[in-house]
């Protein structure tokens, strides 16, 4: 198995969090590697990512639901016939003592021709998953900004 795990402290709240990882038609304006997102966020329903794994080119993923806690957790894959690849990944959104939020995605690869997708894609993958949860962070700052200078500009 080939994991690829990114966590995070985030100075944010976890409902903020979570409406950026679900808030798909925003993606184009912070999200460097998954560039476009359309989804029900239903089990079983598709989830269509376009994704930059190359820096000149863009790819298109149909992916399936697996499991969907509102608010929590997210989980899709992209399983490929007779077990030769199967890629799940998760984000999950945990609310802490704080106030601040505990964002972690988490990328599970298995299968027989794992070893050579990791080969042919790995670095892209590990590169892309590690710059969106640093926009994630980023997007979740510039939005609390955001909302506390409304409400000082509402007093």
């Amino acid at each position: 198995m080939y994991s690829i795990v990114h966590s995070r402290e985030i100075d944010a709240p976890a409902e903020l969090v979570w409406e950026v990882i679900t808030d798909f038609k925003a993606y184009g304006e912070w999200n460097e590697y998954i560039v476009a997102c359309e989804s029900t966020l239903e089990v079983g329903s598709p989830i269509v990512l376009k994704a930059r794994l190359l820096p000149f080119a863009v790819s298109t993923f149909r992916e399936i639901i697996y499991k969907h806690l509102p608010g929590k957790t997210i989980h899709y894959g992209l399983p490929i016939p007779l077990g030769a690849v199967n890629g799940v990944r998760s984000h999950t959104v945990t609310r802490l003592a704080s106030g601040k939020t505990k964002y972690e995605s988490v990328y599970e690869q298995t299968g027989w021709l794992s070893f050579f997708a990791r080969l042919i894609v790995g670095k892209q993958l590990e590169r892309g998953f590690a710059t969106m949860t640093e926009g994630i962070e980023r997007r979740a700052l510039l939005l609390v900004k955001q909302r506390e200078n409304e409400s000082k500009s509402q007093s």
